[in-house]
């Protein structure tokens, strides 16, 4: 798992950097009504984790700064302003395209990402400050006018 690309393993990650204070998005929709949905940029806050008997870190949960989400109602010693983010786990079924022997597996890991850069399609209806699209490296209007918008 660690080494597949991320369209094989649903947009999850092998091996997640965390770093605090790092741009993230989240990856899911956790508060619809408040503004806590999929494509969200924020500022991770605090992490969560277990070391197992080899020493690697498993995360099971961090806090997400979100200073344009809608006000949630604040969690004990969380502003409101920050959000908990809690592990998923995600079912995936692979298929060996010569043998057809399906494989099954699940994966817990925390739905965020780093957002350092992001696709035309996720930055679609954002306001940020300043932005570099790569319009050079488009094939055709679509892209240009996704990123722009």
């Amino acid at each position: 798992m660690k080494n597949l690309h991320m369209g094989k393993t649903e947009q999850r990650l092998g091996l997640l950097p965390l770093v605090i204070r790092m741009p993230v998005m989240i990856c899911a929709n956790f508060d619809v009504a408040n503004g806590i949905v999929n494509g969200c940029i924020g500022t991770l806050k605090e992490v969560r984790y277990m070391t197992d008997n080899d020493g690697n870190h498993h995360a099971h949960a961090c806090v997400i700064s979100l200073p344009n989400s809608q006000g949630s109602t604040a969690l004990a010693n969380l502003t409101i302003e920050e959000v908990p983010v809690l592990e998923d786990t995600t079912a995936m079924t692979f298929t060996n395209p010569h043998s057809h022997k399906r494989c099954s597996i699940k994966r817990t890991q925390l739905p965020i990402v780093p957002a350092f850069a992001f696709t035309a399609h996720k930055s679609q209806g954002k306001t940020l400050p300043t932005a570099i699209a790569d319009i050079q490296s488009c094939r055709g209007s679509e892209s240009v006018y996704i990123m722009l918008s």
